[in-house]
C-alpha cells in the first residue's frame, strides 16, 4: 500500500517527515520525496516482506546512520523511521540535478560522457568511494548497475542504495544480481564480502569503460533465453572473459557487442592487462577460493590505474581527437578518419611504479604523484612541454609550490625551483615532497 501525500512519519530521533510525491519503486520498496525541517529529502520505504521481517537489517541501518558516511560520494542513510504499520524506511539526500542513472549510459544510450576525461573521472570517483567504504570496515554486498548516479560533464559520482552495506564478514541475506555477483556467490559457496565487492567493482568499471558486460559474448548470443541454469553457468560455474587471451569461446560478436570491440583497441595495454587479470581463470574459476580472492584487483589498485590513465590523455596533433597514450608502444588515433600514429614515448615511473605516465607534450603531473599525502589528487603539479626554441626537445616544468631535486645522468644533483623547467635528456630521477620520486624510463 502506497504512502499518501501529506502523511507524517516519525523518525527515531524524535522528529517527523511529511510524505510528498512518489519518485520511483523497485524490488525492495518505494521512494518518496519528503520534507524535514523545511528541507526536501528522499525516503526509501520498504515493501519487501523479507526485509520488513529482518530485525538485523533494521539494526544495521541504525548502526550505519550512527557511524556516518564513508565519504561525500555516498547518498548515505541520514535518518531512520520508526516502524509503522508493519514497515519502516530511511531518509537520504535527494539526487542533485545534473546526475543520470548509470543504466542510461549503458542500455538506454540516452546519455554520453562529454569527454574521456569525464569518463575516467567517473571511474576514479567510483574506485575512491569503495576504497573509503572498505577502509571503514564495510562491504557493499550488492554492487550493480543501479547503484550510481553520474554527472556526464564532470564524472562526479554519487553511490545510492547503501542500505545493504554491512560490516565486512556479516551478511543480512542480500546476495545481489547474478550479472554482477562474484562467481562464488552465484554458485552459493560463499557469502558476500569485500572480495566479492572487488569482483563486482571490476564488472562495473569494465561496463563504464567499454559499455559492455565482460562475460557476455558469443556464449550468451547462442541462447535466446537466459534461464536460471544458463545464468549459473555463464556467471558462476564457467564464466569466461570476452577478451580472455587463452580462451576464445566467448568473444564479442560483431554487430551485437560493437562497443566492446571498438573500445578494446582504444585504451592502453596496461588497462587491458588489468581487466585480463580481473577476469582471469584464476580470479573466477579457481577451485581454491583463497587463490581467486588473491587475484582480484582491489579498489586502490584500480585507483592508481585510472589516475595514470587520466594523466595520459592528450589531443591528437592532427585531428584534435582525445587519445590515451600507450606506454612502451605506438598509439593510433581512434578517429577512423585520421589514423595518425604517435610513436613509443619515454615514461615517468612514480614511487616505484605506483603511477606511470608517458612523456609527451601536454601531459600533466598530478598532486598524488608528487606528494603521497596530497589532498587534491588531481591538482597539476608538473607539466611536460616542448622547448620553445628546440622543437624536438621535451622538458618538465615544476608547477608545484615546492622545489624539486633533480638527479642528472652524470650523477650530479640540482634543485628545480617552482616555475622552472629542465630537459628530459639530462635527467634520470626527480625527487618530490616527502620522499616521493620518479624515474625516467626509456
Amino acid at each position: 500500500m502506497r504512502l499518501g501525500i501529506g502523511r507524517r512519519i516519525s523518525l527515531t530521533n524524535g522528529k517527523s517527515i511529511t510524505v510528498g510525491d512518489m519518485l520511483g519503486e523497485g524490488g525492495q520498496g518505494e521512494v518518496y520525496k519528503v520534507t524535514l525541517d523545511g528541507k526536501s529529502y528522499a525516503l526509501k520505504w520498504y515493501t519487501s516482506p523479507d526485509i520488513i521481517a529482518n530485525e538485523a537489517f533494521y539494526k544495521n541501518l541504525r548502526n550505519n546512520i550512527e557511524s556516518g558516511t564513508p565519504s561525500d560520494k555516498f547518498l548515505w542513510p541520514k535518518f531512520l523511521t520508526e516502524k509503522a504499520e508493519g514497515s519502516f524506511g530511511y531518509v537520504m539526500d535527494l539526487r542533485p540535478s545534473g546526475y543520470n542513472e548509470f543504466a542510461e549510459f549503458l542500455v538506454a544510450k540516452k546519455v554520453f560522457f562529454d569527454s574521456h576525461a569525464a569518463q575516467i573521472n567517473a571511474a576514479l570517483n567510483i574506485t575512491e568511494a569503495f576504497r573509503d567504504l572498505h577502509r571503514k570496515g564495510y562491504s557493499y554486498q550488492d554492487l550493480n548497475d543501479g547503484n550510481f548516479f553520474i554527472n556526464a560533464k564532470t564524472g562526479d559520482v554519487l553511490v545510492c542504495d547503501n542500505d545493504n552495506v554491512a560490516p565486512n564478514g556479516e551478511n543480512l541475506g542480500i546476495k545481489g544480481k547474478a550479472r554482477y555477483m562474484a562467481p562464488e556467490i552465484v554458485r552459493n559457496i560463499s557469502k558476500p564480502d569485500k572480495y566479492s565487492d572487488y569482483f563486482s567493482l571490476s564488472v562495473i568499471l569494465f561496463e563504464l569503460m567499454f559499455f559492455s558486460h565482460p562475460l557476455e559474448g558469443e556464449r550468451l548470443v547462442k541462447h535466446p533465453c537466459l534461464t536460471e541454469d544458463l545464468e549459473l553457468l555463464l556467471y558462476g560455474k564457467e564464466p569466461i572473459f570476452i577478451f580472455d587471451p587463452e580462451n576464445a569461446m566467448n568473444r564479442p560478436v560483431q554487430g551485437i557487442h560493437n562497443n566492446a570491440i571498438r573500445y578494446w583497441s582504444v585504451y592502453p595495454e596496461y588497462l587491458r592487462d588489468k581487466f585480463r587479470k580481473a577476469f582471469s581463470y584464476k580470479a573466477m574459476n579457481s577451485g581454491d577460493l583463497d587463490v581467486a580472492r588473491r587475484e582480484r584487483i582491489m579498489d586502490n589498485d584500480w585507483r592508481k590505474t585510472f589516475i595514470s590513465l587520466r594523466s595520459g590523455i592528450i589531443r591528437c596533433p592532427r585531428c584534435s581527437e582525445e587519445i590515451m597514450l600507450n606506454i612502451g608502444a605506438d598509439t593510433k588515433c581512434p578517429n577512423p578518419k585520421c589514423g595518425n600514429v604517435i610513436g613509443k614515448t619515454h615514461s615517468l615511473s612514480f614511487m616505484g611504479g605506483k603511477y606511470r605516465i608517458p612523456v609527451y607534450p601536454g601531459i600533466e603531473v598530478l598532486g598524488c604523484m608528487t606528494d603521497d599525502m596530497c589532498d587534491d589528487r588531481m591538482k597539476r603539479t608538473g607539466y611536460i612541454s616542448t622547448h620553445p626554441q628546440k622543437p624536438g626537445v621535451l622538458g618538465i616544468r615544476n608547477d608545484s609550490s615546492m622545489p624539486w631535486t633533480v638527479k642528472l645522468k652524470d650523477g650530479t644533483v640540482k634543485p628545480l625551483e617552482p616555475g622552472k623547467s629542465i630537459s628530459f635528456g639530462v635527467i634520470s630521477e626527480i625527487s618530490f615532497k616527502q620522499g616521493c620520486s620518479a624515474d625516467v624510463i626509456d
